[in-house]
């Protein structure tokens, strides 16, 4: 390989560094980011999950927001509780839904980064139309 040293000292102390790495990796860590990435990867379990960031909801609240059907809203919420996304506890007759607190930080922190990407693309967008458009002046004058 062309990356790895060459010098056997470097080298040794190159492999032992990359293990440490490696060895910083849990299995459960990773098993469980998958899960999550596997859950939001549903644009309505997404969508769900920022409602249900804003405060608890019960089924009935979550169909009328959304505009879907019942039974699709339950399905969704089912596999979300299933990996712990969320939880459900009963008030009077009805079934109300929160968010798990490690959710809300995985959500937030995709959330800001996404939206700061698109606010990049937004202004890189206007300075290049900015751009087009003084050279399309420029060549006119020319």
């Amino acid at each position: 390989m062309k990356c790895c040293p060459k010098d056997k000292n470097i080298k040794k102390e190159w492999t032992n560094k990359l293990e440490g790495e490696s060895s910083n990796i849990s299995n459960n860590r990773v098993i469980e980011i998958s899960n999550f990435c596997k859950v939001f990867s549903h644009p309505l379990r997404v969508k769900i999950a920022l409602l249900l960031n804003n405060g608890d909801l019960c089924v009935c609240e979550i169909v009328s927001i959304l505009k879907e059907k019942q039974n699709l809203i339950s399905h969704h919420l089912s596999i979300m509780k299933k990996y712990g996304i969320i939880s459900s506890y009963n008030q009077s007759k009805y079934k109300y839904y929160r968010i798990d607190r490690i959710a809300v930080d995985f959500l937030s922190m995709n959330t800001v980064r996404n939206s700061h990407a698109l606010e990049m693309g937004v202004s890189n967008n206007r300075r290049n139309k900015k751009i087009q458009g003084v050279e399309e002046r420029q060549s006119l004058i020319h």
